[in-house]
């Protein structure tokens, strides 16, 4: 097919820009925080540009969410910028930027453009393209709960970021009798450039921990000693990848460097079967009060991922002091997972481990 001009040169356009806004015709529900979830994710089909780090997308009513792609930038980039725009300006009753704001930063703003696109002989791939993303979103199984927040934890003098990992872990091992390998985000902003790292909350602590809580032939204070073990050593672990001394970037790193110079056969360790466990469990605290103009009011009460593998859960909570928002995705077509069973047993993880406190 002799190559469209006008296609290529709103691709390029397109291409250079920071980020993208949809500008969307229907309106987001205010008051149902699941629906909002979904109408970012994925909107209904037309309005996502999946290939651009950000989008963001306003809804009729004005309301505005972001969805990000993960290649370009972490989650504590996108926070950090979305922080600033809803705690830096303010607006009046229509919507304008009021004074002093109006022209604090103020730079030329070139005029919109109408891109144009050329889409004969296109047709067929067009609808095909549909058709798959229309699978997709049908499969997908995004469910939103709320429940406490970190004061219970620190309450019980214990990390809450821990405890919130231990209920995940005692929420799956209830669910399906095991646990399995586990990701957690921990950033490397500390050093320049610096990404994420992997913590890996599953230890023989967390085993445990989750084996004890519902034997009763095991004495409430030694669960409560377990949990406590289980959630320092998650501790640890996250401190130690924060500070550059995980294991997970380095050994993909090598892999990386034994695959692209043809090395046959891979050493050992990259054909073992612990080295290829899929993480059926992937976790990410979403980041609040990245910056000192971080106002409740005008906080986010959201944010979610996608699973990372076909019969495991995406699992990201937001966590403020009075509760947390927990984002719990999975698909459809997997036999193994479904969200609102595995969201309501984290929930019952929660209580139950308030309840183990008292508090």
């Amino acid at each position: 097919m002799k190559e469209k001009e006008v296609n290529k040169e709103t691709l390029r356009t397109i291409g250079s820009s920071i980020g993208l806004i949809a500008l969307e015709t229907q309106d987001m529900d205010n008051d149902d925080i699941e629906k909002q979830a979904k109408f970012l994710f994925h909107g209904d089909l037309h309005n996502r540009w999946f290939d651009k780090c950000i989008t963001l997308s306003v809804a009729s009513s004005a309301v505005v969410g972001a969805n990000v792609e993960h290649s370009a930038l972490d989650a504590t980039v996108a926070g950090q910028m979305w922080e600033y725009v809803m705690t830096d300006e303010e607006y009046d009753e229509r919507g304008r930027v009021i004074e002093p704001f109006r022209n604090q930063r103020a730079f030329p703003v070139a005029p919109p453009t109408h891109l144009q696109w050329d889409l004969n002989g296109l047709e067929e791939d067009l609808e095909h393209s549909k058709a798959h993303l229309r699978q997709m979103i049908a499969d997908s199984d995004l469910v939103v709960i709320q429940t406490y927040g970190k004061a219970v934890p620190k309450k019980c003098r214990l990390s809450p970021d821990g405890w919130f990992q231990m209920a995940m872990q005692l929420a799956h091992y209830r669910k399906y009798n095991e646990n399995v390998l586990t990701y957690e985000s921990a950033t490397t902003r500390l050093y320049y450039k610096g990404r994420t790292e992997t913590i890996r909350p599953v230890t023989e602590k967390s085993v445990q921990f989750c084996k004890a809580f519902d034997d009763k032939s095991v004495p409430p204070e030694d669960v409560k000693k377990y949990l406590k073990e289980a959630t320092d050593l998650q501790c640890r672990y996250k401190m130690e990848a924060m500070r550059g001394l995980g294991v997970d970037r380095h050994l993909f790193g090598l892999y990386c460097v034994a695959k692209g110079t043809n090395t046959d056969p891979l050493p050992d360790l990259f054909t073992d079967k612990a080295f290829n466990l899929r993480f059926n469990l992937s976790t990410s605290q979403t980041p609040v009060r990245t910056t000192d103009r971080w106002r409740l009011e005008r906080s986010s009460v959201c944010g979610g991922f996608g699973t990372v593998t076909d019969n495991g859960y995406g699992v990201s909570y937001l966590v403020y002091d009075d509760y947390v928002t927990w984002s719990v995705h999975s698909k459809r077509s997997s036999p193994r997972t479904d969200s609102q069973e595995f969201a309501e047993c984290i929930r019952q993880a929660m209580d139950d481990l308030r309840r183990l406190f008292d508090a």
